[in-house]
């Protein structure tokens, strides 16, 4: 568990440093690649581990308990694949904005 919060971490740490990179295009482009691989394996790591839990649950516990321990994936995987989704739109609009200006320093 502590790993994924590592990795949520690490992933606010991109997320905040691609904002303070707003004078490098280019590079708020890769990291923003950066970040989003980082949310992909992030959500596969988190659906594995409670695919693994609920695994083992099912051998020790009833359905109710199971239930309750699976329940906080859901907040957490949908904050990711939110979070996942904002980051390839800024990916998206910066990649816009790139050309915008190229085009506006042909026009001078």
């Amino acid at each position: 568990i502590l790993f994924f919060f590592q990795l949520m971490a690490l992933g606010a740490f991109f997320v905040g440093f691609i904002i303070l990179r707003f004078a490098n295009r280019k590079q708020q482009i890769k990291w923003c690649m950066l970040a989003l691989s980082l949310h992909v394996l992030l959500l596969a790591g988190i659906i594995g581990y409670g695919y693994v839990v609920s695994e083992e649950l099912a051998n020790h516990l009833s359905e109710e308990a199971i239930s309750l321990s699976t329940s906080y994936l859901s907040l957490g995987t949908v904050a990711i694949i939110v979070s996942g989704a904002l980051v390839t739109l800024a990916r998206s609009y910066i990649i816009k904005d790139e050309k915008l200006v190229r085009s506006v320093d042909r026009i001078r």
